[in-house]
Formats: structure tokens, sequence, C-alpha cells
């Protein structure tokens, strides 16, 4: 059973022959009262804090999980955007190759066309003096 200020307040107590100054009983009686009622008021503050600090606790620790899976998804993010970008930068190192492949062949293909020519001509040429 909780004790209430009010239940101290009227508490009465019987006197005997010899017994303590009622007055004195009265006066400390208020101060318990006081004291009491203080007390019991800090206790429903603390009370109040408490709750109110364990629901910044759990507002703080969803935003930990919320901040942790956006971490994990950032760096998921990012593994496939690097995966991404080395397979873009091989494909455009395989076509820059392709494309320098092709070129070379065109130029090779035009010097041998252009040596057969100058043979052509030499030949030409040189049967035109006989």
């Amino acid at each position: 059973m909780t004790l209430t200020a009010l239940e101290i307040k009227d508490k009465s107590f019987g006197t005997k022959f010899r017994g303590y100054d009622v007055e004195e009983v009265d006066e400390f009686l208020d101060i318990v009262v006081r004291d009491y009622e203080d007390l019991v008021r800090e206790n429903h503050e603390k009370e109040a804090k408490i709750r109110n600090l364990e629901e910044r606790l759990t507002y703080f620790d969803e935003m930990k999980d919320s901040l942790s899976q956006s971490v994990l998804i950032a760096q998921d993010t990012a593994e496939r955007v690097k995966v991404a970008a080395n397979e873009r930068s091989t494909n455009i190192v395989r076509q820059a190759e392709q494309d320098a492949q092709h070129l070379l062949d065109g130029a090779k293909y035009k010097v041998e066309l252009s040596t057969r020519l100058m043979r052509f001509y030499v030949r030409q040429l040189t049967m035109l003096r006989k």
C-alpha cells in the first residue's frame, strides 16, 4: 500500500499519560507531509523525464537503423556504379582497339595499293624508256 500525503496529514494518534506533545507531532507531520509531497512531485517529474528520454532513445535507435540501412544501400549502389563503370571502360577500350585496328588495316591497304600503283607506273615508265 502506497502512503499518500493526505493520509500522513490526516493521521491522528491517541494520547496516553505522559505522551508526546501534540503540537510538536503536528508540526513534524506538517514537515513530513511537505517533504513527502515534494518527493512525490519530483518522482513524477523524473518518471516523465525517463519516458521522454526512452522515447528519444527509441527515436535515435530507429534513426541509427535507418542510417545503417542507408549506408548499406549506398555501398551497394557504389559497387554497382563501379562495376558498370568498369564494364563501360572495358567496352570503350575494346571499341577503341577495334577502331584503331580498322584504321590500321585501312592505312595498310592504302599503302599496299599505293605501292602497287607506284610499281605499275615504274614498270610503265621503264617500258616507255626502252
